[in-house]
């Protein structure tokens, strides 16, 4: 069972409101972050590459996302481990990826005097999860977060596939929308990302992922009166 929120700040709490998909200039100035991350709620949730990959300095890309206000790094990987310093995935032994290097230190190290926490839930690159009931629940965890005053920093690799499934859930959920317009916003506000001329980022990547945020909604609402939901 997770903790109970706070009920003070329950009582406070208030999302951003949902903007206008057809503004874009408004969307840059809202949920436009960086070419590796945007907001999927603003100020609340990020949504990015793992912080450790890619060119440059891991802890410039720290500090920048730290600076942000985001404390609590949520980590989608089933082919890391997690940041605590374990090994040991799901019960199998989980060596780092080249590439992909540890980050809890240097999210320390750019902002020392900010608490800061490590979530982990192992999801297959290009894949859903593997138990739409332990994404129920890790959905609802991150909500309780979210509530509660932690602001998340949601990454898989690229930041867009897993983390695109996860947030699109989580906007879902948070601001009780239907599964398709979740999918549209994720992707949308994916989009914002500067990556050049002619790119194209998608995200979810895949069907599968989409078709496990259409599912994770229709099961959340056909039993609504699983742990700390805010619709009910």
């Amino acid at each position: 069972m997770f903790a109970a929120m706070s009920t003070s700040f329950a009582a406070s709490f208030a999302l951003p409101p949902l903007p206008d998909l057809r503004d874009l200039e408004a969307l840059q100035a809202t949920h436009s972050v960086s070419d590796t991350a945007h907001w999927a709620i603003p100020g609340l949730v990020m949504q990015g590459r793992h912080p450790g990959s890619g060119r440059g300095s891991t802890l410039s890309r720290l500090t920048a996302i730290r600076s942000e206000g985001c404390g609590t790094f949520v980590c989608l990987q089933a082919e890391v481990p997690p940041q605590d310093g374990s090994t040991v995935l799901g019960g199998v032994a989980v060596e780092p990826l080249p590439g992909l290097e540890p980050y809890a230190a240097d999210a320390a190290a750019a902002a020392p005097e900010s608490p800061l926490k490590f979530a982990h839930f192992g999801i297959r690159d290009m894949h859903p999860a593997d138990d739409v009931a332990a994404l129920r629940s890790l959905v609802y965890e991150l909500a309780r977060r979210v509530r509660t005053g932690e602001v998340l920093y949601v990454h898989c690799w690229g930041g867009k596939g897993r983390a695109g499934l996860v947030c699109a859930c989580l906007l879902a959920y948070l601001y009780n929308i239907g599964a398709e317009e979740a999918l549209v916003r994720t992707q949308v506000y994916c989009s914002l990302r500067n990556q050049g001329v002619g790119a194209t980022l998608l995200s979810p990547e895949t069907e599968e992922q989409k078709q496990q945020v259409r599912e994770f909604v229709r099961l959340s609402r056909a039993a609504p009166d699983c742990v700390d939901n805010p619709n009910t």
